[in-house]
């Protein structure tokens, strides 16, 4: 299961989760557990709502995922994104629900193959690997077991569920240990880490043989959401669009190591500072203060508009695009037609 900030993870990193590809990565990185290093994003299949009317705490952005290990019974991935940034202490016992409603559906599931399958001494019931992955600011002080959760549980262990389940947090993921994982995954979540302008940095210290490692192992179709999580970081940091615009373009040519050159030497902190003295001169000289504005609207403009003219290239729902690109639907949907009539 996944514990997220919603303003990131309303976007990118709540993608994460529903694409096969990089569930399979976060698995294979994290669950150290051998039979499931060869697992690919096609033997992940996602029932997340055959669960959301069975009564369980269901929150938007909660996944459970079943995984077919070959040659073996299927495993089930209990997948939450909490689109909070604090420590949940219902987390075990949430759990242990989806656990219950996981194991009871897939009882029906194999009475309805075989009458009375259930009650045969052999029937056993598929493993559950629950994960947790947490980016709050603070340390996670819930319990990871759920006997710790029971008052008395030393002296009724014998009769209490005992589990736990894996806890990746941000603070003992450090970027050195995701820089050896070198996949899309420990990109998404080494720029999870960075929570101010101050720290965009730590991006352009990487290794360029890193980068390119990513880029060889990323499939062609996971260009549009690592876009989409890019801007959405650079947007956060308040990077200028001109800047961000110009490396959303190097992602889509396939050119992830190369992306951040232009942005070197480039400091938050610098450049607004830069801005408030550019400010003070323009109030002392009012006669230059239109043009000024008029051409950086202009730049925001055009920088806007060419993001749209990517997005609709690509076939994007004009709803993305608008978030995207900050322009009217209005305006978008003229783009749209305008595109249309240049293919007929």
């Amino acid at each position: 299961m996944c514990d997220m900030p919603r303003e990131t993870k309303d976007t990118g990193f709540k993608s994460v989760l529903g694409d096969h590809e990089l569930f399979s990565q976060l698995i294979k990185d994290f669950a150290n557990i051998d039979m499931l290093k060869d697992i690919t994003a096609d033997d992940i299949e996602d029932i997340t709502e055959r669960f959301v009317v069975m009564g369980v705490e269901h929150k938007d952005g909660d996944t459970v995922k079943k995984i077919k290990i070959k040659g073996h019974e299927p495993l089930f991935v209990i997948g939450l994104a909490e689109h909070q940034q604090k420590v949940y202490y219902r987390m075990s016992y949430r759990i242990l629900e989806y656990s219950v409603f996981i194991w009871r559906d897939y009882e029906r599931e194999q009475n309805a193959l075989c009458k009375g399958a259930s009650e045969l001494k052999d029937f056993k019931y598929p493993p559950v690997l629950p994960i947790v992955y947490y980016t709050g600011a603070g340390k996670w002080t819930a319990p990871l077991n759920f006997i710790d959760k029971v008052y008395f549980n030393e002296i009724f262990e014998r009769f209490i569920p005992k589990f736990e389940y894996l806890l990746l947090d941000s603070e003992s993921n450090t970027i050195e240990k995701l820089l050896e994982f070198r996949d899309i995954l420990s990109l998404f979540l080494i720029i999870d880490k960075i929570k101010t302008a101050e720290q965009f940095s730590i991006l352009k210290d990487i290794p360029r043989e890193y980068y390119d490692e990513v880029e060889k192992n990323t499939p062609e179709h996971l260009k549009k959401l690592v876009r989409e999580v890019f801007v959405v970081f650079m947007r956060k940091l308040d990077v200028p669009e001109e800047e961000w615009h110009e490396v959303a373009n190097k992602i889509m040519e396939r050119r992830l190591s190369s992306m951040f050159e232009l942005l070197d030497g480039y400091s938050v902190t610098k450049t607004r500072e830069e801005g408030r003295q550019e400010g003070r001169q323009e109030g002392r000289q009012e006669g230059r203060q239109e043009g000024r504005q008029e051409g950086r609207q202009e730049g925001r403009q055009e920088g806007r508009q060419e993001v749209a003219w990517d997005m609709l290239r690509d076939n994007e729902p004009i709803a993305k695009i608008v978030k995207y690109s900050r322009l009217d639907e209005a305006t978008v949907r003229q783009m749209q037609a305008e595109l249309a009539k240049q293919s007929a």
